[in-house]
């Protein structure tokens, strides 16, 4: 009966783990939100909720940022790290094998005309027993860095796709305001020359000619620093209209973020 003493203190040992188990901290949040998904939507529309819109420039933009952001492909690349830092840790409760080969040609001593072949070939196994828990409190310590990790590549996401299109639509606000504005520059031009006109022939006073005149120039003022607002975008955002893009161009694995 002794002799079985040693393997179960070894058990005993090996059901235990170094430190306290971690205890999710109580938050005061309601189970659920009145709102949280739109009708009808899914997890995949949510990750891709600039395709809503319909406008291919936006998507071409969202997919070319995604995949050239400098933020992106450095978040991206600690998630690869994280997940291979966990690999090799949750390697460590594995048996490890070992193999060795060898070959060595030597002349044979009872014939000098002759000579002799020797193979060699060898392998081992070993486990190291994880007594206190330490490499399974290491695993866990690499899992919630790469929790921690993904969430952070998640932020650099969200951030980097509301920037885009916080700019693309600053850019058609701006072209629309210039377009709206040469509109109603044309109109009020043609409302100058009917007044013109009008107190040419006696049917007008002096004012209404001055009104259309500063209302012309009001207008003719504003223009300038509109065309300069388009211009500043327009690098960054060219009309490709025309382009005729296909789904899941975003980058693969900052897609699943």
């Amino acid at each position: 009966m002794f002799k079985y003493i040693p393997l179960l203190t070894a058990c005993c040992l090996a059901s235990c783990m170094v430190g306290p188990d971690f205890q999710r901290p109580a938050n005061d949040l309601p189970a659920s939100w009145a709102a949280a998904k739109p009708p009808h939507s899914t997890d995949q529309d949510l990750r891709s909720w600039w395709r809503i819109f319909g406008d291919p420039q936006l998507n071409r933009l969202v997919s070319t940022s995604l995949n050239n952001n400098p933020d992106m492909k450095v978040a991206l690349l600690r998630i690869r790290e994280a997940r291979e830092r966990l690999r090799i840790s949750q390697a460590s409760l594995l048996p490890s094998a070992d193999a060795s080969a060898g070959w060595s040609l030597s002349p044979d001593r009872g014939f000098r005309s002759s000579t002799s072949q020797d193979f060699t070939l060898g392998a081992s196994t070993s486990w190291e027993l994880d007594l206190f828990g330490g490499d399974r409190r290491s695993i866990e310590a690499y899992r919630a860095s790469l929790m921690s990790t993904e969430a952070s590549a998640c932020a650099v996401r969200t951030s980097l796709l509301a920037d885009v299109a916080t700019a693309y639509f600053n850019w058609i606000t701006a072209c629309e305001q210039l377009r709206i504005a040469r509109e109603q520059l044309e109109i009020q031009r043609g409302t100058l020359t009917i007044a013109e006109k009008r107190h040419t022939a006696g049917f007008a006073p002096r004012l209404d000619v001055e009104q259309a005149t500063s209302s012309v120039a009001a207008t003719e003022s504003h223009i300038p620093a509109l065309i300069a607002q388009v211009a500043s975008a327009k690098p960054a955002f060219r009309p490709a209209r025309h382009l005729q893009l296909t789904h899941g161009t975003d980058h693969a694995e900052s897609s699943r973020l």
